[in-house]
């Protein structure tokens, strides 16, 4: 099969034009898979980065709302101070 394939590049001029066409295309086709695929990864790492920190800026609210809502029922003489702090 190499063989064959050797002989018919060796013959012809279109052959090979079209075997080197579809190796260039072939490539370009590649190194934009391979640009895409590494800018969408980079997209995609600053949106979980993203949305990690707004979910433990979140948790730390609520956390933080519920540790003063605690400490109010154990103490109900002292007044809530949540809406107070958030303005």
């Amino acid at each position: 099969m190499i063989a064959s394939l050797r002989q018919l590049f060796s013959r012809s001029i279109r052959a090979r034009l079209i075997a080197m066409i579809s190796a260039i295309v072939v490539s370009i086709v590649c190194l934009l898979t391979l640009v895409i695929a590494l800018l969408e990864a980079n997209i995609l790492r600053h949106e979980s980065d993203r949305q990690l920190s707004q979910s433990l800026e979140q948790s730390g609210a609520l956390f933080t709302a519920s540790s003063r809502i605690r400490g109010h029922q154990v103490n109900r003489n002292e007044p809530l101070r949540y809406h107070q702090q958030q303005r």
